[in-house]
Parts: C-alpha cells; sequence; structure tokens
C-alpha cells in the first residue's frame, strides 16, 4: 500500500516539475535578456528582423560574460539594402548595447 502511494507522489511532483517547463524559459535561460529590456517592437517583418538582428549584436558587444556566450554578431546581408531593415538594426544595437552596458555594471548589481 505504502508502496501505491509513493508512485503517485512521485508521478504528481514529476507532473508538477515537468509542467512549469516552457519553452519561454527556456528562451530567458538560453538567451537572457537584460530586466525589463521588453520584446521586438510591432512593425513589418523587415523591421522585426532587422531589430531582432540589431538587438542581438548590440547585447553581445556591450553584455557582460553571460550575454556574450549567448548572443553573436548577426546581421542578414540580404536585407542590408532594405532601409527599414537597415534602420532597425542601428537603431535597435544602439539600444540594447546601452541598455545591456547599463544593465550590466558591477555598480549596479
Amino acid at each position: 500500500m505504502f508502496k501505491v502511494f509513493k508512485q503517485i507522489f512521485v508521478f504528481l511532483i514529476m507532473v508538477q516539475l515537468l509542467s512549469g517547463c516552457t519553452l519561454y524559459l527556456a528562451k530567458q535561460v538560453l538567451k537572457p535578456k537584460p530586466y525589463g529590456m521588453g520584446d521586438t517592437p510591432d512593425g513589418t517583418p523587415e523591421f522585426q528582423a532587422g531589430w531582432d538582428d540589431g538587438c542581438e549584436s548590440g547585447l553581445s558587444a556591450y553584455g557582460g560574460s553571460r550575454y556574450k556566450a549567448a548572443y553573436s554578431f548577426k546581421q542578414n546581408v540580404d536585407l542590408l539594402d532594405d532601409p527599414e531593415y537597415y534602420r532597425a538594426w542601428k537603431d535597435a544595437y544602439t539600444y540594447c548595447r546601452w541598455y545591456a552596458w547599463n544593465w550590466d555594471r558591477p555598480w549596479n548589481m
């Protein structure tokens, strides 16, 4: 009887633990962002691609070691001639690098 309760208890604990695993949490662990940074702004697909690539590049350039390990310089060479992509890339690069620099300074911790 005790063995059955133990198996049910272990099963319920496993269900609880596995239900907490989501794609969002996995993404946050693998690619962390500074607290309060927010998501990609609304816009055209080119704008969003430029923003995502620029922000990834900015975090890799000015972030601490955990950002440098998770992010890299990223720029889509096929879209560089698109003014919307390139402008979004530059804006996101500047925004994310300064946000990461201000967030990651030792005196902010």
